[in-house]
């Protein structure tokens, strides 16, 4: 277990800026796709309420 949170820690120390880029980019495409899913669901709403 220590080796593995020193090498989590290690990458982490190392990747530094970039790092945090990727967990923003990340961040953003979960949003992304989760108003998605809501849009599907709120039209699939709607085509029950016109039928």
């Amino acid at each position: 277990m220590k080796n593995w949170r020193v090498k989590q820690s290690e990458s982490r120390f190392n990747r530094g800026r970039l790092g945090k880029r990727w967990l923003y980019s990340v961040l953003i495409t979960d949003i992304i796709i989760l108003l998605g899913l809501i849009l599907l669901l709120i039209q699939k709403m709607c085509d029950y309420n016109v039928q």
